[in-house]
């Protein structure tokens, strides 16, 4: 089976990978001059990436294309540093992903002169970011050899200099960007509970219902300090009785629980067939009912089908990543073939 994406990494392509959100970023968080050189309603999103697969765990990135005002092109190069702390490679990192998308251009035919390449680090660690965004500062070389130090900078958007109030942008963005400066807090259930009320006040209760989905997944990937009961009241003062209704879906998450409640039933089992095997047919079973929940309440009855290949396995490991993939695939179709892969 394949290994699960980042969480980070697919929240970010999923969100800024929509041209309404991604046009939202530029225009708000780019400076105003750069900004007004735009054509923003020419905006879209490349299908490229150039982050190396090494560095995945803690970058992603997203090249868009972007029209002039006074005629011509540019590209704006975002890349997300995933890290809780700053990473000064990333300047290095940023110029030679900035070259890989000029040599592509290059490849695709495109001649001289190339157009600029507007390079955004986009970060949300805990600690503010301190590194220099120009270039040069990186490079150490007396008066007589900075001709040949390259003038390059770029734009940093740093979660953590901005308030709640501060973060603009449609409500779909501003979401987003409430869990990515809150998502390493060690409490932070009521951030959370800002970020889906935001959604639901806004969008109305069916189609922010529809909307929670992948911010729902984020939660669940990229924090371990939000509990089982901490996100169903999260959800329940976001709306009454919501939390009940999407517990199934959130699981995954609650992985101490599971292991509790695994603990519990195997004591109880333990009495007439052993501690230890209790245990683990416990945390098994109550693993298989997890993915059977999920695969029901998102795929009805025609999930059954697939209940005596699930109740067959004997690995806690793989069930668990099934159950990731039930809360992920978009068809059933697309689960069974994880399943049978």
């Amino acid at each position: 089976m394949a290994d699960l994406p980042n969480p980070h990494d697919a929240f970010f392509r999923e969100t800024l990978s929509r041209v309404e959100a991604a046009r939202d970023f530029v225009a708000h968080y780019l400076p105003a001059e750069v900004v007004a050189c735009f054509d923003l309603g020419t905006l879209r999103v490349a299908k490229d990436s150039f982050v190396d697969e090494d560095l995945r765990s803690h970058y992603s990135d997203l090249l868009y294309e972007v029209g002039l005002r006074g005629g011509g092109d540019a590209l704006v190069y975002l890349l997300f540093e995933h890290k809780s702390h700053p990473e000064p490679d990333a300047g290095l990192d940023l110029l030679r992903y900035t070259v890989k998308a000029w040599g592509l251009l290059r490849k695709q035919g495109r001649g001289f002169p190339l157009p600029p390449v507007v390079a955004v680090l986009f970060y949300h660690g805990r600690e503010p970011w301190r590194v220099s965004a120009a270039f040069e500062d990186l490079i150490a070389a007396p008066p007589e050899l900075q001709r040949y130090v390259p003038r390059f900078r770029y734009e940093l958007c740093d979660l953590s200099r901005y308030s709640d109030e501060e973060l603009k942008g449609g409500v779909r963005l501003r979401a987003a960007l409430l869990l990515w400066k809150h998502i390493f807090d060690d409490a932070p259930e009521e951030r959370l509970l800002d970020a889906l009320k935001l959604l639901l006040d806004a969008l109305g209760a069916e189609t922010g219902l529809r909307s929670l989905e992948s911010y729902l997944r984020y939660i669940i990937q990229a924090t371990d300090r939000v509990a089982a009961d901490d996100l169903k009241s999260v959800l329940d003062r976001a709306r009454p009785g919501l939390g009940g209704a999407l517990m199934p879906t959130l699981a995954e998450q609650w992985k101490e629980q599971g292991k509790q409640e695994g603990r519990q039933e195997g004591r109880q089992e333990g009495r007439q067939e052993g501690r230890q095997e209790g245990m683990l047919e416990g945390l098994l079973r109550g693993a298989r009912e997890d993915v059977m929940e999920v695969l029901e309440t998102r795929f009805g009855v025609f999930a059954k089908a697939l209940q005596g290949q699930i109740e067959a396995i004997e690995d806690l490991v793989v069930l668990k990543s099934l159950h990731r993939k039930a809360i992920l695939a978009g068809s059933l179709e697309e689960f069974r073939k994880a399943l049978e892969g």
